[in-house]
């Protein structure tokens, strides 16, 4: 199946819309480009169609790279048949690529690799003859014993033969793959608390004595539940119908001499126990945690776009408010174009009649008609305190926001906050921040790394590169929807454009400062590195 084929299959799309993207793609074109000003070639696919075939392209191109691995490290042990290189060419999942590969991948020191250097395998062979139906076990073992290597008594050498027999099976892609499918369809997850930890771990009393269905559990469970057992709280386990494996695995081993059955039902119960479900358990929970990161990811990513694009309060002068008890909530007065004007303190629960003065004197001096307050601690009581002085003094056009402040701390404390405002306070800076959220989100947000914004539950327990990574595509998205002002938009906001890097956002700001306002967008070609690649993926 050629590349094509791979994702015209994977995502319901037509073979010319697949074939498209994937060159637009190989072209250096982004998303953001391809889904807007490539319709006619794309059959009108959106940014999502985009980014579908994107992602399926990486995911066939790692695939592949990875079965040259496999190919290549069997063919070298002269392994390679034509039955198996047919199964490695025609397999598209990473785990039965994996199944495919473990016989002949190189392993730790494991026992039977301990057994095979003692010279056991060809006992092995023996024991698996069903044509042996007689004879003398001791005659026939003794033979194979091999004191210097650990294998010193008949009974030893047995074992040691079982323990080659137990890891072959617990190499056969078909046993794995029958057990892994039946665990996620029918196993569970299960948790229960640590002996002498109900108290400390009080939050996870859902999960003290806990089981789902593997298929069916939802992502914020899975998460809190991998949350408990790090901070060493549950026990976590997946189970599964341990008798009905071991009976199916015995069912598809049933070549071997009578003499050793006995010997060979215990490598095969070993076989499970100790090297199958172990290694299925730590899959399956890898498989889970991915799919719950994904999921989790998507709701970040929602979120997020809905935060980006919320309406923009626009050109008005705005009163932003960090609110505090304790120290007073920072004030900061921004112009109708998000400048800095001025800032004090306000000592709002302290009933002086001097400090609603201060608030009523700024919002006089500056014509003010909006307050943007931040939802920290005291932002509600704030805002009432606000909404009854305006109404005790008849001032009925005034409008109190509440602004989302999440991440403002981590602006304050930045190098692009410290190179903006580096002789105010901190808390003064987030206040700025606050109010230019309100007077457009989406410019004021890129400033903060998307992780940071807290869009989302349990963002600490999902994959941190796959977060970053689709967060970072929704601003791309975001931003390239609305479009920027390339005679104000921040460093930050230009390096988010289609076709615009970090450095190439720094040499733009550069290039404005000394030259003053760019007159047309043609003349953006004249900034170092923005060639014309960079210049079409830009424009629009």
């Amino acid at each position: 199946m050629n590349l094509v084929e791979f994702i015209r299959q994977n995502t319901e799309l037509k073979e010319k819309q697949v074939d498209t993207v994937v060159s637009l793609l190989d072209e250096g074109n982004t998303i953001p480009f391809i889904a807007r000003y490539r319709k006619d070639k794309t059959d009108n696919l959106d940014e999502v169609g985009v980014k579908t075939v994107k992602d399926k392209l990486e995911y066939f191109r790692e695939i592949q790279d990875r079965k040259q691995t496999v190919i290549n490290t069997i063919t070298e042990l002269g392994k390679m048949t034509d039955e198996l290189m047919n199964k490695i060419t025609n397999t598209f999942d990473k785990l039965q690529l994996e199944d495919l590969y473990a016989p002949y991948k190189p392993k730790k020191t494991t026992r039977a690799a301990k057994a095979k250097e003692a010279g056991l395998e060809k006992l092995t062979g023996i024991i698996l003859n069903p044509a042996l139906r007689a004879g003398n076990i001791e005659e026939i073992v003794t033979p194979f014993i091999n004191a210097e290597k650990g294998y010193d008594t008949v009974e030893k050498t047995i074992n040691g033969a079982c323990d080659i027999i137990a890891e072959n099976i617990a190499d056969n892609a078909d046993i794995k793959g029958f057990i892994r499918n039946s665990m996620l369809n029918f196993g569970n997850l299960s948790s229960k608390v640590k002996k002498g930890k109900e108290e400390e771990g009080a939050k996870y009393q859902n999960y003290f004595e806990f089981s789902e269905k593997v298929k069916y559990i939802p992502s914020h469970r899975i998460l809190a539940i991998f949350r408990g057992e790090n901070e060493k709280i549950l026990s976590v386990s997946v189970d599964g119908d341990d008798e009905k494996f071991v009976e199916y695995i015995k069912r598809n081993n049933k070549n071997f001499s009578p003499l050793f059955s006995e010997y060979v039902n215990n490598a095969m119960e070993d076989s499970y126990k100790r090297l199958i479900k172990p290694s299925i358990s730590n899959e399956i929970r890898k498989i889970l945690k991915e799919r719950a990161d994904f999921e989790s990811v998507k709701v970040f990513s929602d979120n997020l776009r809905a935060l980006l694009m919320s309406a923009p309060l626009g050109t008005k002068k705005v009163l932003a408010v960090d609110p505090g008890i304790r120290t007073g909530a920072k004030l900061a007065v921004i112009s109708e174009t998000g400048d800095f004007l001025e800032h004090t303190v306000l000592y709002w629960n302290t009933n002086n009649p001097a400090e609603e003065k201060k608030v009523l004197g700024l919002i006089s001096k500056y014509e003010i008609t909006h307050i943007g307050v931040g939802n920290g601690t005291g932002g509600r009581e704030l805002r009432e305190y606000f909404l009854q002085s305006f109404k005790k003094n008849n001032m009925k056009n005034m409008n109190v926001i509440m602004v989302n402040e999440s991440g403002a701390s981590i602006y304050s404390a930045s190098d692009s906050a410290r190179e903006e405002f580096g002789e105010l306070d901190l808390t003064v800076r987030g206040a700025i921040s606050i109010g230019r959220r309100l007077q457009d989100p989406l410019a004021e947000l890129v400033k903060i790394t998307p992780e940071s914004i807290g869009v989302g539950q349990y963002q600490h327990d999902v994959d941190n590169s796959l977060l970053k990574k689709e967060l970072k595509e929704t601003v791309e998205f975001c931003v390239n929807k609305v479009g920027v002002n390339l005679n104000t938009a921040s460093k930050e906001l230009l390096s988010y454009v289609s076709g615009v890097s970090a450095k190439i956002a720094k040499n733009i700001i550069e290039y404005r400062e000394k030259n003053g306002m760019f007159k047309s967008r043609k003349e953006i070609k004249k900034v170092t590195g923005l060639g014309p690649k960079a210049f079409e993926q830009a424009a629009g």
